[in-house]
């Protein structure tokens, strides 16, 4: 394995080296007539009966400093990780490659981006600020964040809403003027994808922060960051919708069958997809609702997908397979049981447990072939790895697999 691990270099014994070769014999001096010269001082101190000692130029070096590794078993958090060094709490943010010192004793519950939620309290990471709200999303922390205030008040409380990104900024400023405010429920939601849903009412009444506005919904639905899937459970087929909460209107995205018992659908955080057993068929969307691609198998998972390439797995009798397709929906590689329980799709590779599958080659490779590290966590939208080797963590990127990276010596602030 070419390992390039990030080291110093210290030069203190070739600089000292470099001293003694440099420091010329000591001979006497001569004057015109050939005799020798003595130097006063040498002569003085000859006289005095004392030792003639030669100075000696060394160069001072200090000790190098110990390079911090992370040791213990960190906790991941959306594009952080979190962990401890010598007591001190560190996050450290993978994508943006920042750490942050949090001193001894804090309790980290989650983080995003440059906020975390410390000590059970709203915390901006960059500037230090405790933003003075409660989150919605109780302890968690993600992309967007809708948090309330409670002004108490003998007259009436005042209840005031906002939402907080991961970089700290108010995409939707602290204000008691929101519809949601308005509601008696307005404690009451939970955070759905991009929406707020009121658990009080079974998830009939959702807030759309985004346009202000409050919508009563009866049908079978699950919502994602950009959009509202809604399954019309009234007509009993199954039909699929994407539902706008601003303007109230529904596009059909799958018209289904009730008389197939297996039909299957899944969203996720990062989109959904419609499988027909039926008709061998399925199709992918994103998190907006956008159609990612359609093929005629049927999949009980999606483990990921983009313009080039889909991973999915499909039961066979009594296995299940996982295949892999290209945009023109050929196989990459002939269908394999997969005995993990997911997969990670990054750039033109699929990581499968030890393997690492090349889309565009079909190429399939162990990592103990080439790579003494194991493999942690992948990070796919960073394009980067958390690996383990010789008893530490370290971060790899996908387009260098060979070097490991320190985050103490990488890392920006």
């Amino acid at each position: 394995m070419k390992k390039k691990l990030l080291c110093i270099v210290i030069a203190a014994a070739m600089s000292m080296g470099f001293a003694a070769c440099g420091e010329a014999e000591a001979t006497p001096d001569t004057d015109d007539s050939g005799d020798e010269v003595t130097t006063t001082a040498a002569a003085e101190d000859t006289e005095a009966g004392g030792d003639v000692t030669e100075e000696t130029t060394t160069a001072e070096t200090e000790a190098p400093k110990e390079v911090k590794k992370i040791t213990e078993w960190p906790d991941i958090f959306n594009d952080c990780m979190v962990f401890e060094v010598d007591d001190i709490t560190y996050i450290y943010n993978i994508a943006d490659n920042k750490m942050y010192d949090c001193g001894e004793d804090t309790v980290v519950y989650s983080a995003c981006g440059k906020i975390a939620c410390l000590d059970r309290k709203l915390h901006n990471l960059e500037t230090g600020e405790t933003y003075d709200v409660e989150l919605y999303n109780h302890d968690y922390v993600c992309e967007y964040n809708p948090v309330y205030k409670i002004e108490k008040s003998f007259d009436g409380d005042t209840i005031y809403f906002g939402v907080i990104d991961k970089n700290g900024e108010w995409v939707v400023p602290l204000s008691s003027e929101y519809e949601i405010c308005k509601s008696e429920y307005a404690q009451d939601f939970n955070v759905r994808g991009g929406y707020m849903v009121c658990g009080t009412l079974s998830g009939s009444l959702i807030y759309d922060w985004k346009t202000d506005k409050m919508t009563e919904l009866y049908d079978r639905w699950d919502g994602l960051s950009d959009g509202i899937l809604i399954i019309d459970g009234y007509s009993g087929d199954y039909d699929y919708y994407k539902y706008n909460p601003a303007t109230g209107e529904r596009t059909l995205l799958y018209e289904g069958d009730n008389t197939d018992d297996n039909f299957g659908w899944r969203t996720q955080s990062n989109g959904t997809w419609i499988s027909d057993g039926k008709d061998e068929y399925t199709i992918v969307f994103d998190k907006s609702l956008n159609k990612i691609c359609e093929f005629d198998y049927y999949a009980n998972c999606v483990y990921a997908a983009n313009e080039d390439y889909v991973v999915f797995s499909s039961p066979n009798g009594n296995d299940i397979y996982t295949i892999i397709l290209d945009k023109d929906g050929n196989r990459v590689v002939e269908p394999f049981i997969n005995t993990y329980s997911s997969l990670v799709m990054i750039g033109d590779y699929v990581m499968n447990g030890s393997e690492i599958i090349n889309c565009k080659t079909g190429e399939i490779k162990e990592w103990a072939d080439d790579y003494e590290y194991e493999i942690f966590k992948f990070f796919p939208e960073a394009g980067k790895l958390l690996v383990t080797f010789d008893g530490a963590y370290y971060i790899v990127d996908v387009s260098d697999l060979d070097t490991l990276i320190n985050p103490f010596e990488s890392a920006n602030g």
